[in-house]
């Protein structure tokens, strides 16, 4: 109560000052899914982020009600501060706090000088409340306000492939969720163009990011089975059901990889036969769920 009424006893000039001290603290303390090791995603630091989510949602109120007197009251470092909280929040489903701090948040980018910024972080609002609706049942105006951002990207110069490559991506996520499926393949087919041609642009290989997702699970498949295979004489249906998924990810490469899962589909019969003779079905992740616990699937 002191302080709320210390503010308002403060000129306009020096409340903007304090205001903007206190964005500077918060900004420091508060998580940056910018971050390399964060990969544009707050999950490791879930426990820093709700220790300064109050001081961030105070920081929002007070910007509503100054702005209210002073339309020129504006920080850039506010903008990205919320832009970061806001992903927070969508990570929590905290769906209200996040409708209005992206509210705010396009309110305040309109002050900013630096429109380069100010675009930047319009756009990614933008996406952010797409996927905010899209995750309520709302597919159609997720697509409206992707459809928004996405041409706000095509109008940047130099174009951003890969934030046009995920606009591309996000629109064919709403579009399947619209129901309307080949709309969303076009979108994904459009997104895996863009990837690739950017990525060359850059220097690196042909690649998007589905197909990296992919390689990884791979990867992952391929280290969890050198482990099970230790085991499968005692836990024969969890090394298979290990051998199914890879044989699954193998057949969305685009090389010809028929052969491996061939092989792989046959050590599948092998050991789920070694737990169930009476088993007929190899092929689909049920057929070895009654002999895989749930914490091991």
């Amino acid at each position: 109560m002191v302080q709320t009424q210390f503010r308002y006893f403060l000129p306009l000039g020096e409340r903007q000052r304090a205001f903007d001290n206190a964005v500077a603290l918060v900004y420091r303390a508060f998580p940056k899914q910018s971050d390399g090791a964060n990969k544009n995603q707050l999950y490791q630091h879930w426990n820093q982020c709700n220790r300064c989510l109050q001081h961030v949602l105070s920081l929002k109120d007070n910007f509503k009600e100054d702005r209210q007197l002073r339309k020129n009251f504006k920080t850039s470092a506010f903008c990205e501060l919320l832009k970061d909280c806001q992903r927070y929040l969508y990570e929590i489903n905290a769906l209200k706090d996040l409708q209005d701090m992206c509210e705010v948040n396009l309110l305040a980018v309109e002050t900013l000088d630096d429109k380069e910024q100010a675009n930047d972080i319009t756009a990614w609002t933008l996406s952010l409340q797409a996927s905010m609706y899209e995750s309520t049942g709302k597919a159609q105006k997720a697509i409206e306000l992707n459809m928004k951002g996405y041409e706000m990207r095509l109008g940047e110069v130099p174009l951003k492939g890969g934030l046009l490559g995920g606009f591309e991506q996000n629109l064919a996520y709403n579009y399947n969720t619209a129901n309307d499926h080949e709309t969303a393949l076009r979108w994904f087919e459009k997104s895996r163009d863009t990837w690739i041609a950017w990525n060359i642009k850059e220097g690196r290989e042909a690649d998007w990011p589905t197909v990296t997702k992919k390689n990884m699970a791979s990867k992952h498949l391929r280290d969890s089975l050198e482990i099970t295979k230790f085991h499968a004489n005692v836990m024969p249906v969890e090394h298979a059901r290990g051998l199914l998924k890879l044989s699954e990810a193998l057949l969305q490469d685009s090389y010809n990889s028929s052969g491996e899962v061939t092989d792989l589909r046959d050590e599948v019969e092998v050991h789920l036969l070694r737990r169930d003779l009476q088993a007929v079905e190899f092929t689909k992740e049920a057929d070895f769920d009654l002999w895989v616990p749930i914490f091991w699937r």
